[in-house]
């Protein structure tokens, strides 16, 4: 067992089972939150927007498999597509544009180099937007606001950690 040999002294230790998601399950009803139908989750909704600090997609957690490749734009992957350099920039700057801009969040943290691939590993994902809920219904312009914070050169976050009830 390679992994034993790489995180245990001695290559001792023991394997444990657990569901695919042990973690508890939450239910909100139709127009709670962002919810436009009733929705179960493993995200606790009423905590994170109480503290107000950020928004999870609308994937919520997801359990992906590692995919193992040596492909750097896969290890690497660009998450922002702008149709001309410098668009979201012109954005912000309140300057007129043409064209598109997207954040692609997909390919973040699925894949890791083919060294690793006896691993064979799963994660838990959850992708975070530096926005609160609550917050984003009191702004004028709430997806520039976003699109800022996402750009933020400081790399300053509005949490510093997001925990999650066993």
């Amino acid at each position: 067992m390679p992994l034993w040999n790489m995180y245990t002294r001695d290559m001792h230790g023991i394997r444990i089972r657990l569901p695919e998601y042990p973690f508890m399950k939450y239910e909100f009803r139709k127009g709670e939150y962002p919810f436009r139908e009733d929705v179960k989750t493993y995200i606790d909704f009423r905590q994170i927007n109480k503290e107000d600090k950020l928004s999870i997609t609308a994937n919520g957690l997801q359990l992906i498999d590692i995919e193992y490749t040596d492909d750097k734009q896969k290890l690497f992957p660009r998450v922002k597509r702008e149709s001309y350099p410098n668009l979201v920039k012109d954005y912000l700057d309140d300057k007129p544009v043409k064209g598109k801009f997207a954040y692609l969040m997909d390919n973040i943290g699925r894949y890791k180099r083919l060294n690793w691939s006896f691993q064979k590993e799963c994660r838990y994902r959850i992708i975070a937007l530096p926005m609160g809920y609550y917050e984003r219904q009191e702004m004028d312009d709430p997806n520039k606001e976003l699109i800022r914070r996402i750009e933020n050169p400081s790399g300053q976050l509005q949490c510093n950690q997001l925990f999650m009830p066993p």
